[in-house]
């Protein structure tokens, strides 16, 4: 038996209230992605992943209401069971592959850009913890290269007979040297007192962007990233332009035992 005409009209309306309703919804979507994602006229992300618990998302992602720069940088759509926060932790573990591969080439081509730097001797790189970070603290770095995994500590020392003077240290050494009240000079003999002190990598999220700079942490999971680190002391600096010379400090034996001459690739 057919529905009576009047529900079969009732229930029209309500497909197409559905409809408009889930296009505004869309439109809207697409329109604060594009606010959020592009700036300048520029992408902003290097991928996006689409994620929800209906079929709304594959509708954004083949809908012409979402820029087209932005549905070239989808590389995932995943299925989620939760909405607000819950849903996020989702998407993120369902997606952890992905994210994962491309941190992985990311990685991979920032760290091969720094070898060719180095292959042709260029001036505008400087590498090894303390060589770098005297050139990132005048400001002088662009783009700072850091092993994840490093031990460094900064640590602020007032030196004896020089009230008001400070010296930065850089120290490996991890806890330990986090731990350190003094600090004695192998070269002068001479012992100041540490006045401050923080783990390297959680100073530089802190303090990269009052110092002009961009910071990228990276893994030693990839053949590059190993040599970066074991060849390079896994800190690098892309400067912003040719510096002066300064007197290195950097010694390849003294970050692990890896002989640039002799064995870097």
């Amino acid at each position: 038996r057919r529905p009576p005409r009047s529900t079969r009209k009732e229930s029209s309306a309500a497909s197409d209230v559905y409809k408009r309703q889930r296009h505004d919804y869309l439109k809207k979507v697409a329109e604060t992605a594009k606010n959020i994602f592009i700036t300048d006229d520029k992408v902003n992300v290097v991928g996006l992943i689409l994620a929800g618990s209906a079929d709304l998302k594959t509708h954004l992602a083949e809908s012409e209401m979402l820029d087209q720069r932005l549905a070239k940088k989808v590389i995932k759509i995943v299925d989620v069971s939760y909405g607000f926060g819950n849903g996020l932790s989702e998407a993120i573990r369902l997606s952890a592959g992905t994210l994962g591969s491309l941190k992985y080439v990311q990685e991979q081509r920032l760290i091969s850009r720094f070898f060719q730097e180095v292959n042709v001797d260029s001036p505008k790189i400087v590498f090894g913890v303390e060589d770098t970070m005297r050139m990132a603290e005048m400001s002088l770095v662009k783009t700072l290269v850091v092993w994840e995994g490093n031990d460094y500590a900064r640590l602020r020392v007032r030196m004896p007979g020089l009230s008001e003077a400070e010296n930065v240290i850089y120290l490996r050494g991890g806890a330990s040297a986090l731990c350190a009240r003094n600090y004695k000079d192998t070269k002068s003999g001479a012992e100041g007192e540490v006045v401050e002190s923080a783990s390297l990598n959680d100073w530089l999220l802190e303090n990269h962007k009052r110092l002009g700079m961009e910071l990228q942490l990276v893994s030693d999971k990839s053949q590059e990233g190993f040599q970066f680190v074991k060849g390079f002391g896994g800190c690098a600096g892309f400067l912003k332009y040719a510096a002066p010379v300064l007197e290195t400090t950097f010694n390849a034996k003294d970050e692990g035992g890896f002989d640039l001459e002799a064995d870097f690739i």
